[in-house]
């Protein structure tokens, strides 16, 4: 799978097609990835004892990952994704301006 989370994605296909969002979590076995703010419906949600009171949520579905194409943080562009290097120091590329990608992901610090 070429996406990873914190990657800007742009829809495809579908009710959303167009717009942009950042990818939150990947669900590589099923093929979707979560995207902040699109693929949302709104589910009502019963008042529960010792949380708060009831009403109607919005909440994000997942979207297949062939609905989905990077947007390069260089060029701002959508593009396919080339790969350079062997081994594990393959690196994720930009097809249109040939930058290499680069995402910023939050590593867990040991104490």
């Amino acid at each position: 799978m070429n996406l990873k989370v914190n990657d800007t994605a742009k829809v495809l296909s579908g009710d959303d097609k167009g717009r942009t969002g950042k990818i939150t979590k990947i669900f590589p076995k099923e093929g979707r990835a979560l995207v902040d703010g699109l693929n949302t419906y709104r589910k009502h949600i019963k008042t529960q004892e010792g949380q708060n009171t009831g009403g109607v949520v919005t909440l994000s579905r997942p979207i297949r990952v062939s609905n989905l194409q990077l947007v390069c943080p260089a060029c701002k562009k959508p593009t396919r994704i080339n790969s350079s290097g062997t081994g594990k120091e393959k690196i994720r590329v930009c097809s249109k301006c040939k930058k290499p990608i680069t995402t910023e992901t939050k590593k867990n610090k040991k104490k």
